[in-house]
């Protein structure tokens, strides 16, 4: 009874940084199939809460961030495989304009450091825009959920939405986290028409002070981008991922690891990621 989110950013049709080439998004798929069951998005909440009883191994897929090339590269792969993925949305690049189905590849061949600093001198074109999000969600492959709306490191190296930093006492961080998830909630409800609950903290990096005021604000489930499975009805405040490779035998041994509780729990002494904040500065 468990459920492993796995995590991509990018599909292309080609090699970038940080991508999947398409046949790499296409083979990992096939594996997940056929080792998983596969669950909607739309059913994650009710597993995460226990709404709901499931038996099984599960897996579930997440993107992050809202890049174009989800809509042009992956939409098309998981509908012809009646899949489902949630998808997670910076709210920061979000801009009205026009469903594309093409666009340059001066523009889908950025780097994410590229494409982060496009977005913050003006030019929105690497991320997904209002009616394209809206088609998406209506498509039924996409389940949008929060991913805030500064998608930025402060100077201590954490997510600017982590913890209190450059010169921020806890409560300005708390008012200006608020503030954040909020604008984040506004844009995608008027997308979705839905309450939302889900967030994706950006980079997995969190606080208590972060978590606190996050669920404050309603967003009570909460996903990492540490390593392990989701069990039916977890209690705890943040939820693991798995990033899923672009080398195979790596993502493979992944799976093979976490579907092992043994294995899982040996990993977790030995290689675990440290996203939280408090832990990194001796908080």
């Amino acid at each position: 009874m468990s459920l492993t989110v796995f995590m991509y950013h990018r599909v292309l049709p080609r090699r970038l940084p940080g991508a999947l080439i398409v046949e790499e998004f296409e083979r990992s798929l096939d594996y997940l199939e056929r080792h998983y069951r596969m669950l909607p998005a739309a059913e994650v909440e009710d597993f995460v809460t226990g709404a709901r009883g499931y038996r099984g191994n599960f897996a579930a897929l997440s993107f992050d961030d809202g890049y174009v090339d989800n809509l042009l590269f992956a939409a098309p792969v998981l509908k012809r495989r009646g899949l489902t993925a949630l998808l997670a949305v910076s709210a920061g690049p979000l801009r009205d304009g026009a469903v594309r189905d093409s666009e340059s590849d001066a523009v889908l061949y950025r780097d994410a450091d590229a494409a982060g600093a496009a977005w913050r001198s003006g030019d929105c074109s690497n991320f997904l825009n209002r009616a394209e999000l809206r088609a998406m969600q209506d498509s039924g492959v996409w389940q949008l959920e929060i991913h805030g709306t500064h998608h930025e490191l402060g100077s201590a190296g954490f997510s600017l939405l982590s913890c209190p930093q450059n010169g921020m006492d806890e409560a300005a961080f708390r008012e200006f986290l608020a503030a954040d998830l909020h604008n984040a909630y506004r844009e995608l409800s008027a997308i979705t028409g839905r309450r939302h609950r889900i967030l994706f903290w950006p980079w997995g990096h969190y606080s208590r002070a972060a978590v606190a005021a996050a669920r404050d604000c309603g967003l009570d489930i909460q996903f990492t981008v540490s390593k392990g499975v989701v069990r039916n009805g977890d209690v705890r405040a943040v939820l693991p991922r798995i990033g899923v490779s672009p080398r195979y035998r790596k993502f493979v041994r992944n799976c093979f690891v976490f579907r092992h509780p043994l294995l899982a729990v040996i990993h977790d002494l030995f290689g675990r990621v440290r996203v939280d904040a408090d832990q990194r500065s001796g908080a």
